[in-house]
């Protein structure tokens, strides 16, 4: 089955992205996962901590929002699927919108590699290509699935 299918919202759409709502306002992020593994169970591959240390951008980037947004930081979601601007996504939708303002990344698994010695997360050689090539911006000269310092 296509992704975009898997993740189309449910009949109930109003009341989950309330209930959503109400959870994530009060920080019950536990009961968050949780509401979001029976809706969706294949949604949600990994939570992290942080972003790889040869990728300080990332981090100054993820502190500079919270920051704005007078949050802490939390956690990175790698997840499935993400769409923006569909009337059939709305609960997806509304969850990377909320949890973003709390304080959490919500990423595309595919782009992001765990380092294989720390568990932070790199960008995927094909992010790196476009951060190094395209945007000039401070990454390591050559790619790895591992930190420079691990």
């Amino acid at each position: 089955m296509d992704k975009s299918e898997i993740y189309k919202d449910i009949a109930n759409r109003d009341e989950i992205i309330e209930k959503l709502n109400e959870m994530i306002g009060e920080d019950d992020y536990k009961g968050v996962y949780e509401e979001i593994n029976k809706i969706y169970p294949t949604w949600i591959i990994n939570i992290i901590d942080n972003y790889s240390e040869d990728y300080k951008y990332m981090d100054s980037n993820w502190e500079i929002i919270c920051k704005n947004l007078n949050v802490s930081k939390k956690k990175i979601i790698l997840v499935d699927f993400i769409i923006h601007n569909s009337n059939d996504y709305k609960i997806i939708e509304n969850i990377c919108e909320k949890m973003t303002k709390k304080g959490f990344v919500i990423r595309r698994v595919e782009e992001f590699v765990q380092c294989v010695k720390c568990e932070r997360i790199i960008p995927c050689k094909f992010l790196w290509e476009i951060m190094k090539i395209q945007h000039k911006l401070p990454v390591p000269e050559n790619w790895s699935n591992k930190c420079t310092n691990c």
